[in-house]
């Protein structure tokens, strides 16, 4: 068992919660009742004001500051979101005051105390209304709700659809998510006015762009801004942002010199930690009568909330990258649309804009073979490109390093093939298939500067060895309960040719290693896995270098065995080990011919592209056709993640994410009314599947290497999430084929179904 997974099934995990400081005080927020209103005054009562528990009041007037984004892209409209609601608020749960009090339970009733005077405001919640001429307009200084704008286009469409034998059109709405984590977000700021040093514990997935932020907001020197990241509870994209309430607790603490905590609750995190989905998609699609997509016509509509957040629209420009999945597509013509509403602001949550392209592109070929009398597997079959076409250039100008991708189908295919069967009286059971890609190893910064993205794609790691020969691996790469520092240790390990338990990987502390680009967009392992193996190999050949030097040997004549055995080809007697080469360095006993006492190696990564990892998911379903009740029997994934570094770390991240798919597919939706109001603020409202519900999994790969990375490797963590929708929508409407049910709509709800049941049984009678 890994050694994170017995620290933490003993419970000996510390999360940012469990932190004690002396003199803390705590943070709390009034925040909106209103998805659009104007703030007329906020009252705060003497009482409130004067009370000795209370340290400290904070409005908008007073932090007048909004938070930066770091992707920008020409005819963006830079609604970023403010630190405090100044004189409008613009969905229900944005922050409007911020009060600290030096008494964590009497912060509660005091926050009650305070009177906000509102003008309420129409709110519009839906992408498409807020697109109406007469719509309420969010960011006035705009006269739009349409915060940007793209067109992808490849090929001739036209002629495309001219030719075609059958034209397909759909319009789907995927539902809102949240990234539900087990550990809600927190941070704890410590100004130390004599040192003057800021100190940061955050549960955040991105310890760097935190501090970097901070410090810029704040006008303090990066150097005086340190983040520590305790134990994650999860994070999915949830804590891939900077939010206000860390930079207002740094406020505070430089203002008051005590440290100063803050901790979500699951009500603040369902309505105030980013939300993400939530798309309209009107698609056509042609095909030839044996099943070939001639061409695509798409406008996706993105909800993207209130404002921008750290990452502005980076759903709508992730969607150009994986517009045509898997499929060999030619000819598009898609507008991408990022709409503003009364909503919480939408970010990349596990598996953003893949997931929703998938369920469009699948849920329309299926459409499309049952139309043309063919297997949606053999149309999958025709489409999908084939392993010679690697290096693929899309049409939206991607390009595809290597994948098995009809290989995955088949393997798919044949393993579903297997469950299949034994239906009961009163259900009907059906196979569904989803192939899809995902952008890994988000990195290469050329290539996000190109895509307007102003951070650094490359990751850092170095590595030492003390006197003892234990080797201590400084990384940038954040660990959120994904495994990857246990990989880490393991590639390490494997190079130096030592146990793992050897390797001693230090992380989350941006004063140890130099920088990391955080824990998003399936990347840790292949940056800096990557960045620790050719630190490794450094060390590894300094190490050969002191051997050749003590053993009185030629460097090309020593062998490293492993790190007990050591010695010169021809004389194998004549051996070393780490620990003695370790000993010699450290108090400089030998001539080490120029190289400098001490043992350390550092690397940095910068990929010169992305990897895309390819899964195939078949998912079997059952339906209920007297109540609509879905239940998903069997899923299988077939994964490329190029070269398997570490099965069980991938097969865990595998069910973790087909599961939160399934969840997304047939229970998950954050749902507000027409006046804005959050209607699933609470985990009774919002379901998330629970090991009642999860299904039966097979998990399987095809391999195709990526050369992208030194280790041959892609990323992981994401797929399981981006094709199990689209899989069990498929399934459910081959269950229901005979009725002719429509699935348009994640989640699929046993209501919406029971009514086109019920219709379709009417229209038989009638006949």
């Amino acid at each position: 068992m890994y050694s994170r997974l017995v620290k933490f099934c003993k419970g000996r995990g510390t999360y940012l919660d469990d932190i004690r400081m002396d003199r803390m005080l705590y943070l709390g927020f009034v925040r909106s009742p209103y998805a659009h209103a104007k703030v007329n005054q906020i009252k705060i009562p003497e009482h409130v004001v004067n009370n000795r528990h209370v340290k400290l009041v904070i409005t908008g007037r007073e932090l007048n500051l909004r938070l930066p984004s770091i992707w920008v892209v020409e005819g963006m409209k830079p609604a970023n979101h403010p630190l405090l609601a100044l004189d409008k608020v613009r969905y229900v749960g944005e922050p409007v005051v911020a009060l600290v009090c030096d008494d964590r339970y009497r912060l509660v009733d005091l926050l009650e105390e305070i009177e906000i005077d509102y003008t309420p405001l129409e709110a519009v919640v839906d992408p498409e209304k807020a697109l109406d001429d007469n719509a309420p307009i969010l960011h006035e200084e705009f006269g739009t709700n349409v915060g940007l704008r793209r067109v992808v286009s490849g090929g001739d469409v036209e002629k495309a659809f001219q030719e075609a034998d059958l034209i397909t059109r759909e319009r789907f709405r995927f539902g809102r998510a949240a990234p539900v984590s087990i550990e809600p977000r927190g941070v704890i700021a410590y100004y130390d006015k004599y040192e003057d040093w800021l100190t940061l514990w955050s549960s955040t997935q991105m310890p760097y762009l935190l501090r970097y932020v901070a410090a810029d907001m704040l006008k303090l020197p990066e150097s005086r801004v340190r983040v520590i990241v305790p134990d994650v509870g999860g994070g999915f994209g949830g804590k891939h942002n900077i939010y206000p309430e860390e930079i207002i607790a740094c406020y505070a603490s430089l203002k008051l010199g005590r440290p100063v905590k803050w901790v979500e609750e699951r009500r603040e995190n369902l309505a105030a930690t980013l939300h993400d989905r939530d798309q309209v998609q009107y698609v056509e699609m042609a095909f030839s009568r044996d099943g070939e997509i001639k061409g695509m016509k798409a406008r996706v509509c993105f909800n993207a909330g209130a404002y921008y957040k750290f990452h502005g629209p980076r759903p709508l420009m992730l969607a150009s990258q994986v517009i045509t999945g898997p499929y060999r597509i030619r000819n598009i013509h898609v507008e991408l649309l990022s709409i503003f509403t009364n909503t919480m602001p939408t970010f990349p949550y596990r598996g953003p804009v893949m997931t929703e392209i998938t369920y469009m592109l699948d849920r329309c070929i299926d459409e499309g073979a049952y139309k043309l009398g063919m297997d949606p597997v053999e149309v999958r079959r025709k489409n999908l490109i084939k392993q010679d076409e690697f290096p693929y250039t899309t049409p939206s100008g991607s390009v595809y390093d290597s994948g098995a991708y009809l290989e995955g189908l088949e393997k798919a295919s044949k393993i579903i093939s297997r469950y299949v069967g034994g239906e009961k009286p009163g259900e009907r059971v059906g196979v569904g298939f989803a192939c899809f890609v995902e952008v890994t190893g988000l990195g290469a910064t050329s290539k996000l500067s190109s895509l307007g993205i102003l951070q650094g794609g490359w990751e850092y790691a170095s590595i030492r060895i003390d006197r003892s020969g234990t080797v201590t691996v400084l990384t940038g790469v954040q660990e959120l309960g994904q495994g990857t520092t246990d990989t880490i240790a393991k590639l390490v390990a494997e190079e130096l040719k030592i146990p793992p338990k050897r390797v001693k990987i230090i992380y989350g502390d941006t004063a140890l290693a130099q920088y990391g680009g955080g824990a998003f967009g399936s990347r840790s392992l292949i940056l800096g896995g990557s960045a620790a193996v050719e630190a490794a190999k450094k060390i590894k050949d300094r190490i050969i270098k002191i051997a050749s030097a003590i053993l009185e040997a030629r460097a090309e004549d020593i062998i490293y065995e492993n790190a007990d055995r050591i010695y010169v080809k021809d004389n194998p007697e004549k051996c070393i080990s780490l620990k003695t080469i370790a000993e010699a360095t450290h108090l400089a006993r030998v001539n080490l011919d120029g190289l400098k006492p001490g043992f350390e190696e550092t690397s940095v990564f910068d990929p010169p592209g992305i990897a895309f990892s390819y899964g195939c998911i078949a998912a079997l379903v059952s339906v209920d056709i007297e109540t609509g009740a879905i239940k998903v029997k069997h899923l299988v994934f077939v994964h490329d993640c190029g070269r398997v570094v570490d099965f069980k770390n991938v097969e865990q991240q595998a069910i973790g994410a087909l599961c939160q798919g399934m969840g997304q597919a047939v229970l998950e939706e954050i749902r507000y009314d027409e006046d804005g109001n959050l209607v699933t603020s609470t985990l009774m409202d919002y379901l998330i599947p629970s090991a009642a519900e999860a299904p039966k999994y097979s998990i399987d790969h095809v391999e195709s290497r990526t050369d992208v990375n030194p280790l041959g490797a892609k990323g992981v963590g994401e797929t399981g999430v981006i094709g199990a929708p689209a899989a069990i929508a498929n399934a459910v409407a081959n269950a229901l084929k005979e009725y002719g049910v429509k699935i348009d709509t994640i989640p699929i709800k046993p209501e919406h179904l029971l009514t086109q049941i019920k219709e379709r049984r009417a229209e038989d009678e009638y006949r």
